[in-house]
Parts: C-alpha cells; sequence; structure tokens
C-alpha cells in the first residue's frame, strides 16, 4: 500500500524520535516484589511478541509498587520494543514489536523493553505494523549492537529509525486492512487444522 517503508519518494520520512511525545526504558524491579495476582499487570521480555502480547507467563506488581515505577507505568496504545536477545536464534527476543492495549496505569514493564508514545501525527498501530514487516525486522537486526550471537538495542539506537508518516487517515485504513488479513489467515489456519484432523478421524474409523 506504501511501498518501501526505506526508500518511499511519495510519503514524508522521519526518523521515530521526531515523532515521539517520549522513549523510556523500563523498570529493574526487583523480582521480591513480583506477584503472582495483582492490580498491576508486569510485563517482561518473554510477553512481547511481534504484534502480539502473551500473557501465559506474567507476574504482577502492587499498585504501590507501580507508583514508586511510574516513569515506566503503561496507557493505552503504547509501543512495545524487546532490546535484547540472539541474533542467530528462529523467535528470538531481538527487536519485537507490540502494542500495549488496557487500562491506563495496570500495567508497567521491565528494563529489557522499550516503550514509545507517539504525537498525534502517527499512530502507534500504524507503526506496529511497518515495524514487523519482515524488511523492517531484517533492518533491526542488521542495526544491533554486539559482538557475539546476544545483541540488543538502545533508546538512541531506536530513535534514528526511520518511518514514512502518510495522512492520519491513510494509517487509520492501513491499520484495518492489516488486522482483517491477519484474522482471515487465522481463521484459514483453524479450517485447516478441522480438516485435517476430520480427514485423519475418517481414515482411522475406516481402517479400523
Amino acid at each position: 500500500m506504501f511501498g518501501d517503508p526505506f526508500e518511499s519518494k511519495k510519503w514524508i520520512q522521519k526518523k521515530i524520535k521526531d515523532v515521539a511525545v517520549s522513549m523510556q526504558d523500563g523498570s529493574n524491579v526487583n523480582t521480591k516484589l513480583y506477584l503472582e495476582h495483582g492490580p498491576v499487570l508486569f510485563l517482561r521480555i518473554q510477553n512481547v511478541w511481534r504484534d502480539e502480547i502473551r500473557l501465559d507467563d506474567t507476574v504482577y506488581i502492587s499498585e504501590n509498587d507501580n507508583r514508586n515505577y511510574a516513569s515506566s507505568s503503561l496507557s493505552d496504545g503504547d509501543l512495545l520494543i524487546s532490546k535484547i536477545g540472539r541474533i542467530n536464534t528462529k523467535d528470538s527476543s531481538l527487536g519485537r514489536v507490540s502494542i500495549y492495549r488496557g487500562e491506563d496505569d495496570k500495567a508497567n514493564y521491565s528494563n529489557n523493553i522499550i516503550r514509545i508514545r507517539f504525537n498525534d501525527e502517527i499512530s502507534s498501530a500504524f507503526i506496529n505494523k511497518m515495524m514487523n514487516l519482515e524488511k523492517y525486522q531484517l533492518f533491526i537486526r542488521q542495526s544491533c549492537q554486539g559482538s557475539t550471537d546476544k545483541r540488543a538495542l538502545s533508546k538512541a539506537l531506536i530513535g534514528e529509525y526511520p518511518i514514512i508518516v502518510p495522512p492520519i487517515a491513510l494509517q487509520n485504513a492501513y491499520v484495518e486492512m492489516a488486522e482483517q488479513s491477519d484474522k482471515s489467515k487465522f481463521e484459514l489456519e483453524n479450517a485447516i487444522k478441522e480438516l485435517t484432523a476430520t480427514y485423519k478421524r475418517i481414515i482411522t474409523e475406516s481402517l479400523g
């Protein structure tokens, strides 16, 4: 819809730091403060995946601790980027990008994650889709710092990343189209699984 995210001549291109209201590293919360259940979700690097927040391995903190770490308290629509991981590992945690969707000040996040809030000219959902493109993910891996397999991203580095800035109406239209495509893909995959299971059952019954 928008062409190459790095070589577009049709759309204005800016750096992430130029469209961000704020960029904030997470907090190094002592694990002794973790709760099995609680009022404030505490997101760690294993919770941030590509275009997805996974909550199958979660911890929580108290409201008082959330106030103590107010700089990393989350608001709905905040963009989250995981900072560390192995560059040559399948499903590496390096450079995963997703969005927090939830009530303001009811979630916080660890120091292995960076949070970005954007101004009115850019949609965090649009940035999320752009940065999850395979070409952009490859760019992130090529830009990361470190001399070993385990690499890291920094706030300063991410701030220099380029992003196109089409009109906000087109950004929203793109996000809607992409989400509908993802939904259709999910439904198709489920249909294939059900069809395969039915086929196996029929074969088993016919042989029995």
